[in-house]
């Protein structure tokens, strides 16, 4: 069986952008995988997507509860799909958090400070999607290309199959379209993306 994890970095209720183009990821998905079994960690819910990295709890930041049962999780995942609209030009506060709890030396991926590129990965076992929003069009701010971080972040942690689809420009080029239409729009871009997952 499949486990796949949907990391709901969303600020925003069901019927944003990310939620439906999560939506048509999954029927699609489902289509062709019956035996599969999903999980949702909504990052607004849980304390590993609440609980930020300070001076007051780094003795304690990366316990079992929030680190190693989330780290095992993701080692034993075929997948993750994650949920990551623009937020400040940058990905959501929670999936930072979510990403300093199990972003961890020697667990998920190897220490080697060495030489440049020394480090290597420890989670190759995983399929990372990420469905995210942008208010401005793609290159507007290429500082703040948040999908691009997360690439580079799971990339260095061993992933090798990343995948994503962005909706940009969300505030100046759709004004005429509800945002199910604007999905529609990526649905062949979608649909290829969830064949391969």
């Amino acid at each position: 069986m499949k486990k796949v994890i949907i990391i709901d970095a969303s600020v925003s209720p069901s019927g944003s952008y990310t939620h439906l183009l999560l939506e048509r990821f999954l029927a699609t998905f489902q289509a062709k995988n019956k035996d599969v079994e999903l999980s949702t960690w909504n990052l607004n819910e849980l304390p590993v997507g609440q609980i930020s990295y300070n001076t007051q709890n780094a003795g304690t930041f990366f316990s079992v509860e929030n680190s190693d049962k989330y780290i095992d999780a993701l080692k034993a995942a075929h997948g993750v799909i994650i949920l990551a609209p623009m937020t400040n030009f940058n990905y959501p506060a929670t999936l930072k958090n979510f990403i300093d709890h199990v972003f961890v030396a020697n667990k998920t991926f190897k220490d080697k400070y060495v030489t440049k590129g020394a480090s290597s990965g420890m989670l190759g076992n995983l399929k990372v999607v990420v469905l995210g929003s942008q208010g401005a069009p793609l290159g507007w701010y290429p500082w703040g290309d948040h999908v691009n971080s997360l690439r580079g972040l799971f990339g260095f942690a061993g992933v090798a199959s990343f995948a994503s689809v962005i909706i940009d420009g969300t505030k100046l080029l759709y004004k005429d379209k509800s945002k199910s239409e604007v999905v529609d729009m990526f649905a062949k871009q979608v649909d290829a993306i969830a064949n391969e997952f």
